[in-house]
């Protein structure tokens, strides 16, 4: 039997910058016309700059119009039975291609060009591209009326063609291929695509000419950079225990955790809650990484499981900031790690806010997956001065 889906793939690398043309073949096996609905996601950082669409050998380029205007030009099309294609933005980074009156029999590829910057890491030295293939589940019940089956044996293949010869790959998602042009790999749409490797001498500054003007793009690198006496401080880990968690996610939390704890200074303050419908701390503050408290929270950390319910993330940091000690000579740092998608209100958020200012605390996020509130992760750590890491779960966790 032929395979419903199947995608094409082309990257092309050109500096600190990758087009990617990802094309999207689809065949109706059913007996009558179907309107058939794809969920995909994009990276978050990455721009659509085109989208074609190709029935019966003949191309259609895409028009861009507003979100009502567009479905209510789809569904009159529809209604007229006619051959017709959405393309519409869901949410963070979540989009949908709705495809109808498809005769049986019939095939459609639909071919969507993005540009993304790549992702710089060790000062520069290190680039990495991701296309995110899968939806990760959120926890709990949608309340969409069309709940999407879930076929375990659903087995979606795709192409990838990589056009740059001097590419030199650190780490990969799927097994690589050399090739005269380039680099190819093949697999199944069952994780998020991702390539790691090493920038060239050149590749930091990129500049280009748009209607008249110059622009450059780049990022800095840092050679041998002067590293002091570490400072102690206090790092307080809040992790995500619900539902939503299980499988590959909580196991590689474990182990990144672990490795944490093992190469952490002796007199670092370390305190660790865990959440989901409920929170529970560890210890009830912060204590000294030293003789056998290590060894007691690497063996918590070995029995940790996604069995804590919901994702009640709030509560969990009221309590958690509420344990560390008031702002004084070491920093407070706390560093939360969830892949739940959480509604707050301005009074939680506000609360969050305000106690942080009171310890002195640094709120970090580390997203996990697709699923994540970055609206709210962004607030956190805008609002304190942290970071927000956005991670593939099978490649960068650790």
């Amino acid at each position: 039997m032929i395979n419903p889906l199947s995608a094409t793939i082309d990257v092309e690398l050109n500096s600190i910058l990758a087009i990617t043309r990802y094309t999207l073949n689809y065949t109706n096996q059913q007996a009558m016309p179907v309107e058939a609905i794809y969920h995909f996601t994009l990276p978050r950082i990455a721009a659509v700059l085109g989208c074609e669409v190709t029935i019966d050998g003949r191309t259609y380029a895409a028009v861009i119009k507003g979100k009502q205007t567009a479905s209510s030009d789809y569904e009159q099309a529809i209604r007229e039975k006619r051959r017709s294609v959405l393309v519409e933005s869901l949410q963070d980074g979540v989009y949908a291609i709705n495809m109808g009156n498809l005769a049986a029999g019939e095939s459609i590829q639909i071919s969507l060009q993005l540009g993304q910057a790549l992702v710089a890491q060790d000062a520069g030295n290190k680039l990495i591209y991701r296309l995110p293939t899968q939806i990760f589940p959120r926890y709990g019940v949608s309340n969409n009326d069309l709940m999407p089956d879930v076929n375990l044996f659903a087995h979606y293949p795709f192409a990838l063609n990589i056009r740059d010869k001097g590419v030199k790959v650190l780490a990969s998602s799927h097994p690589l291929q050399q090739r005269e042009d380039g680099l190819a790999m093949q697999g199944v749409l069952d994780r998020d695509i991702y390539l790691e490797f090493s920038a060239s001498a050149t590749c930091g500054l990129l500049q280009a000419t748009w209607q008249g003007h110059s622009y450059t793009l780049g990022y800095p690198a840092i050679a041998d950079a002067q590293v002091g006496e570490p400072q102690a401080f206090n790092l307080h880990i809040v992790a995500d225990r619900s539902g939503s968690m299980l499988g590959d996610s909580i196991a590689l939390l474990r182990s990144a955790l672990d490795g944490l704890l093992v190469n952490l200074d002796d007199s670092t303050g370390v305190n660790l809650t865990s959440f989901g419908c409920k929170y529970s701390l560890f210890k009830e503050s912060v204590k000294p990484l030293n003789g056998s408290y290590r060894k007691q929270l690497r063996q918590f950390v070995a029995t940790i499981e996604a069995d804590m319910g919901g994702t009640e993330v709030m509560l969990a940091l009221l309590a958690t900031i509420k344990s560390l000690p008031h702002a004084g000579e070491r920093e407070n740092h706390l560093v939360l790690i969830t892949d739940g998608h959480v509604d707050v209100c301005d009074e939680q958020m506000a609360a969050v806010t305000l106690l942080c200012k009171q310890h002195g605390v640094t709120i970090h996020v580390i997203g996990v997956g697709y699923s994540v509130n970055a609206d709210l992760a962004g607030r956190l750590t805008d609002a304190t001065g942290g970071r927000l890491v956005l991670v593939n779960p099978q490649a960068e966790f650790a």
